[in-house]
Parts: structure tokens; C-alpha cells; sequence
């Protein structure tokens, strides 16, 4: 609901919207994703109970015996690294809560509804509420679109006029985008 809170007190996602006000030049605002996990747990002790298999390329040259000999020192590193990781950046937070999320709905997995895309759909609906755009466009973009139909007509080669354009359109474009770039 994208509301205002102090404290996490239900699992989910959350988010935090900081503003760095420099002493010089404009204020920037950075957007965090935070996960509240859903029980209470000490995460130094966490990392004992994940089950990583790990298989390195053949091209680093370690052999599958060599990984059978030091299973505990591999998944060792592999966990901390995880748990490193979750409290080194965002990235943590967005891949729990996207999978957090998904649960119950593990037959919708692709790209649209990975923990990633889950993140940036989540961030685009706050930033239309704190920047008014709900108000202006009430309707969200929802992409992709799917179209009933034939598919999409082939390009063909041909003038502009044949395709119904007018004939200063490739400059007009090419000037925008030479103005953006």
C-alpha cells in the first residue's frame, strides 16, 4: 500500500526512500529495498541451515575430485558469500522479497516475475504515488501488453512514402535523438 511506517512488523518488502541534500548543487534521492523476514532469527547462525551445491566451470581446472574432497570448505565460502552479500547490499533484499512474494505463485516464473522485475513493478507504483503521477495517469503502464490478433506486419524495404510517412521524418527523429545523446 506504500504507506508511511516506523517499524516492520509484518514480513514483506519495504522501502526506503532517502534524500542526500549536499551542501552544494541539487538534493538526490536514492530508493533501498529492505526485507522484514518472516520469523525472527539471529543471521550470523543462519548461514548452517542453507543447502548450497556447488560446481565450478571446468575451465577454473578443479577437478570433481578435488570438489568432493573439501565439500564443507566450498559451501562454506558459498554461504558466506550469501549471507555477505544481504548485508553488503540490496540485492538481498530484492531477491527474498521477490521470492517472498512469488510464493503461491510458482507457475508464473519468467522474466516478467522474477525477484528483479518484482522489485522494479514494486518501485514504479511508489514512485508514481510520491511524485503524483497516480493522480495524472490513474491507470498504471502494465507491460508487457499482448496483442490478440495477427502478428505484427513484416519491414519491408521501401521509401517512406510507400510505408505513409512524410518526408522529413528520418531527420526529425535523428535530430531528437542527436539532442538527447
Amino acid at each position: 500500500d506504500y504507506n508511511v511506517v516506523t517499524a516492520a512488523e509484518q514480513a514483506g518488502r519495504y522501502g526506503a526512500v532517502v534524500e542526500i541534500v549536499p551542501e552544494t548543487g541539487r538534493p538526490l534521492k536514492r530508493f533501498c529495498t529492505l526485507f522484514r523476514t518472516a520469523g525472527e532469527r539471529y543471521w550470523r547462525e543462519w548461514d548452517r541451515e542453507m543447502q548450497i551445491d556447488v560446481t565450478f566451470p571446468e575451465a577454473f581446472g578443479i577437478t570433481p575430485e578435488t570438489m568432493a574432497a573439501y565439500p564443507d570448505t566450498v559451501e562454506s565460502f558459498a554461504r558466506w558469500r550469501i549471507v555477505d552479500g544481504l548485508f553488503e547490499r540490496q540485492d538481498g533484499a530484492v531477491l527474498l522479497a521477490g521470492l517472498y512474494e512469488a510464493s503461491g505463485h510458482e507457475d508464473e516464473n519468467d522474466f516478467y516475475t522474477n525477484p528483479r522485475q518484482r522489485d522494479r513493478a514494486w518501485w514504479l507504483g511508489l514512485k508514481r504515488k510520491l511524485y503524483g503521477w497516480d493522480e495524472r495517469w490513474p491507470d498504471p503502464v502494465i507491460c508487457p501488453v499482448t496483442f490478440e490478433g495477427a502478428p505484427a506486419t513484416v519491414v519491408h524495404e521501401g521509401t517512406l512514402a510507400e510505408a505513409g510517412m512524410k518526408p522529413d521524418t528520418v531527420d526529425n527523429i535523428n535530430a531528437v535523438l542527436t539532442e538527447w545523446a
